[in-house]
């Protein structure tokens, strides 16, 4: 919304009432006031006990305790001790004019993948002929229970009728990678886009405020995969390699009852490479042969 901000935005408050006798809200003010009025980072900013953090890489994480707020993907701006401490790299320093860009498209929803789901009531929840946008919460790196594969007709009928979807990751920590799991692979087919590490809520503003500029479907897309404020980190996804059987001659019995001899008495006349299990496959990949 704030487009060229050359200012420092900070939001903060208190988990303690500032009318109770103890309360963390006096000393948040007082920080932040010595922050804005001695450091120039341009962007929208969160401070809460001793940490400024990027504001739209921030999730409330905490009711209770006085860390609140948490990024997960990206450092804190600062660290406030004795002395404050810039920590990560802020934005730089806008060239043009500062302007508001106050419309947000309302018409965008949040879809979160949970067991029991069923195919009719995703259809349900996206059957809104207004929804333009949908912030798809998968599990992990993104991927869909692979059984359902009614999931996918869903939201391939969802994509031909122009809607833009994009896949974040229920897990706070991590970064979306559709390449790992079948059914990832079969959402980017589709044309569902990554969301990478952007938390659901920066998703979510994000599609309103691109579909609030009236752009069109495809360039939504465009714009979504790029970091425009500091919101995302762009990697390049790669392929996981499939972990091959070891061959006749390798020296995974030896490495194995080397490594495993402490738990299971070394029987390897009675092993043959066919039963290697799962934690054994792991090993081998540890070691590199």
């Amino acid at each position: 919304m704030l487009q060229n901000l050359g200012k420092m935005v900070i939001l903060t408050g208190s988990q303690i009432p500032l009318g109770e006798l103890r309360n963390d809200g006096r000393y948040n003010l007082i920080t932040t006031m010595m922050i804005a009025g001695n450091y120039n980072i341009p962007e929208v900013c969160i401070l809460f006990n001793d940490r400024l953090l990027r504001g739209n890489r921030s999730t409330k994480v905490d009711i209770w305790g006085l860390n609140a707020f948490h990024s997960f993907n990206y450092p804190p701006l600062a660290t406030v001790g004795v002395d404050i401490e810039i920590v990560a790299e802020p934005l730089p320093m806008p060239e043009g004019p500062f302007h508001c860009i106050s419309e947000m498209d309302p018409n965008i929803v949040a879809i979160r993948i949970f067991p029991g789901l069923s195919s009719a009531t995703l259809k349900e929840l996206v059957r809104g002929t207004s929804v333009k946008g949908i912030v798809l919460e998968a599990y992990g790196a993104g991927n869909i229970p692979e059984r359902k594969k009614e999931y996918v007709n869903v939201l391939s009928e969802c994509v031909s009728k122009g809607i833009v979807i994009v896949v974040c990751s229920q897990a706070p920590k991590g970064t979306i990678n559709m390449d790992i799991y079948a059914t990832g692979q079969a959402l980017k087919h589709l044309g569902v886009i990554s969301g990478y590490d952007m938390t659901i809520e920066t998703a979510l503003v994000k599609l309103m405020h691109l579909f609030g500029r009236n752009l069109s479907a495809e360039e939504v897309k465009i714009e979504m995969e790029k970091n425009l404020v500091g919101e995302v980190t762009l990697h390049k996804t790669s392929q996981k390699k499939a972990l091959k059987p070891p061959p006749e001659d390798s020296n995974l019995l030896q490495s194995y009852h080397s490594t495993y001899k402490y738990f299971r008495p070394p029987q390897p006349e009675t092993m043959h490479k066919d039963v290697v299990n799962v934690m054994e496959y792991d090993l081998i990949a540890k070691l590199g042969d």
